[in-house]
C-alpha cells in the first residue's frame, strides 16, 4: 500500500494530496486520509496485558474515528488479538521494521 506525501492542499478526500505534508493511503487506487495515532506497548512488560485489552484499545481507536495505528518499531510484539482488532475494526496499521535501529 504506497503512502503519498506531498506539500499542497488537496481540492477533495480523493485528491493525491494532503495539507500540511498530512499521510494519506491508496487502497485499491482510492486515496483514504490517515487518521490515527502512534501505538506504544501499553505495558513494559511484555504478556502482562490480555488480547481483551489489545482488542479494547483497537476499538477504542476505531469508536474515536481512527482509521490508521502506526506500530511503533521499538516496542514489543504484539498479540494476535491487537491484528484481529484491527481487521475486524477495519483500522489500517503502519508497522515499524521492529527493532531497525
Amino acid at each position: 500500500m504506497p503512502l503519498a506525501q506531498t506539500h499542497s492542499r488537496p481540492s477533495s478526500v480523493t485528491d493525491h494530496r494532503t495539507a500540511s505534508n498530512g499521510m494519506l493511503w491508496r487502497v485499491n487506487g482510492a486515496a483514504v486520509l490517515a487518521r490515527g495515532a502512534n501505538m506504544i506497548p501499553m505495558e513494559e512488560l511484555e504478556g502482562r496485558l490480555s488480547g481483551p485489552a489489545h482488542r479494547q484499545l483497537v476499538k477504542s481507536a476505531a469508536d474515536g474515528s481512527f482509521n490508521t495505528l502506526r506500530v511503533w518499531g521499538g516496542g514489543m510484539f504484539l498479540p494476535d488479538a491487537f491484528y484481529d482488532a484491527a481487521d475486524e475494526f477495519g483500522v489500517m496499521l503502519y508497522h515499524d521494521m521492529q527493532y531497525a535501529q
